[in-house]
């Protein structure tokens, strides 16, 4: 009998620590896509909150609390998914950079963010994917999140 390694034994070796490592990072990938949905779902439950304050606060003095951000009109209409905000019943919301969210005293979040304070609606530009798929919105974040937790 031989001692040692024979050329099949050190592929099928091989072949066994490929398929794990892939197996390995296939579920880090998912659980950094669920990690990164968790994170921004609660920067939207922070801004739909905030955002809520103050659309109060504008109803009350709409001169020392104006609206604060780009008003997405026609012209400067954005398309996320198969949702295009700033034409027919999607109207009235609002482009938030952290600039703007830093006047409303958020300093911790850095992401891009539509808001509708009427509806405190809350969109988030860039989207993120989870198992293939978009998902722009709070409602369908946090769909997601709760199948997540699940």
């Amino acid at each position: 009998m031989k001692k040692g390694f024979s050329l099949i034994m050190l592929g099928v070796t091989i072949s066994v620590m490929l398929i794990i490592v892939g197996t390995i990072i296939l579920s880090t990938n998912k659980m950094s896509d669920e990690a990164k949905a968790l994170v921004i779902l609660d920067e939207m439950k922070i801004l739909q909150a905030k955002i809520l304050e103050y659309q109060l606060k504008h109803e009350d003095d709409a001169n020392l609390y104006p609206y604060l951000g780009e008003k997405i009109i026609e012209t400067n209409k954005i398309t996320l998914g198969n949702i295009t905000y700033g034409i027919g019943e999607n109207t009235g919301y609002y482009l938030l950079e952290p600039s703007n969210l830093k006047e409303m005293n958020i300093s911790n979040i850095n992401n891009i963010y539509l808001v509708n304070y009427m509806s405190q609606d809350i969109v988030y530009k860039d989207g993120i994917s989870i198992n293939g798929t978009m998902y722009y919105t709070i409602d369908e974040i946090d769909r997601q999140a709760n199948v997540f937790q699940k």
